[in-house]
This record gives C-alpha cells, sequence and structure tokens, in this order.
C-alpha cells in the first residue's frame, strides 16, 4: 500500500491558497504515483481551517472549499483519504487562549517566539503546545 500524509502548514501571510487547484490533474497524479491513501488537512498548526467553518477560522487567503475539492478528487482516483486535524500545537488558539498554553515545571511557555511583530514572517512559524486536558 502507497500512503501519502500531504503536509500542510500555511502561514496567514501566504496568499492565493489552491488558487491553481485543478481536481483533473489532482487524479491523474493520484492515480500515475499509484497513491491507495493520502491523508488531507482540515486543520493545520497555524490554526486555520481549509474548509469554509462556522466554528473556526478558514485560511484568510483561501477562496473555496479545498478540502472537500481534494476529498472529492482522492476517492474518485481510486483511494482512501483520512483527515487530519491538529492537536497539540495550533499557534492561533495559543494567541487567542493564552491559558490553554502548556505550561512545565519552571513557568515559561513551551516556546518562545524569535520575534513578536506578527508581520514579520517568522511570527507564523511558531506554534506552542496546547494542553489537551483543559481545566
Amino acid at each position: 500500500m502507497k500512503c501519502v500524509h500531504l503536509d500542510f502548514h500555511t502561514s496567514p501571510l501566504i496568499e492565493n491558497i489552491g488558487r491553481d487547484f485543478d481536481r483533473e490533474d489532482y487524479i491523474r497524479t493520484i492515480r500515475e504515483a499509484h497513491i491507495d491513501l493520502m491523508t488531507v488537512f482540515a486543520k493545520c498548526h497555524h490554526g486555520y481551517c481549509y474548509y469554509p467553518t462556522k466554528i473556526g477560522e478558514m485560511h484568510p487567503h483561501l477562496s473555496f472549499d479545498l478540502l472537500g475539492a481534494q476529498l472529492e478528487a482522492i476517492r474518485s482516483a481510486g483511494a482512501k483519504a483520512p483527515v487530519y486535524i491538529t492537536m497539540g500545537w495550533c499557534k492561533k488558539d495559543a494567541d487567542e487562549h493564552p491559558e490553554w498554553r502548556q505550561i512545565p515545571f519552571g513557568g515559561k511557555t513551551s516556546y518562545e517566539r524569535p520575534v513578536h511583530d506578527d508581520e514579520e514572517p517568522m511570527y507564523h512559524c511558531c506554534w506552542e503546545r496546547l494542553c489537551p486536558v483543559g481545566g
């Protein structure tokens, strides 16, 4: 069985997400590569979703349901498509809910950002660990 994990962590600074998605090309590539299973992302470590949602937030530079388009194409190619949802790291959730961050003994958060300006690309590449059990 040939499996692919389509790793997809996309900064909110990256524009035109999925703009050039071509369903037929996607299907052809999957078939030619003999892929049996491809994991696709619903939500990544940056905290954005790749589908329309009322609960989370779709990536600010995505204009269509990329997850739905990928799922449909993968299934049309005869492959299976498990969906990845980030757990444990989420920059957006850590920024919006600092009380959700893991704080190890010693009191420092699990990751100190190298920059603090949200206009800096590196600001969006830092994922803080979240506490999965909450209080």
